[in-house]
């Protein structure tokens, strides 16, 4: 009579077990990395909301635009308020802030108080 046994291949559990363990390894520096990629992104956007709130200050220190805007930069929104300060018409509050376009998370907020020369009364001064 011949014999009905097969030899089929298989693991120990030892051996399925160390497979586990190294796959949960590298699903752990899998996850390292994607959230340092995430980490490095968001500091960029921080960066460039920094960059784009300066650079529109010092146009409205140079070219004394107070007005109200805003503006969609590549991913993000400017937006630039003008305002009294302390109900003062001679003293203009700017308020520039920056934002991601699809979350609305605040990236970069700035403000600086200008004096309105145009609203000055010469007699008053002397």
């Amino acid at each position: 009579m011949a014999s009905l046994r097969l030899k089929v291949p298989g693991s120990t559990l030892i051996e399925t077990i160390i497979s586990m363990l190294i796959i949960t390894v590298c699903m752990g520096i899998a996850l390292v990395v994607v959230r340092q990629l995430f980490r490095t992104d968001q500091l960029k956007n921080q960066l460039h909301a920094f960059v784009i709130a300066k650079q529109e200050l010092t146009e409205v220190e140079n070219k004394r635009s107070f007005f109200n805007e805003t503006m969609e930069i590549d991913n993000l929104i400017l937006y630039k308020d003008i305002v009294s300060f302390d109900g003062n018409d001679n003293l203009i509050r700017v308020e520039i802030t920056v934002q991601l376009k699809y979350n609305k998370e605040v990236l970069y907020r700035i403000n600086k108080l200008f004096v309105n020369y145009d609203a000055v009364d010469p007699d008053e001064e002397k």
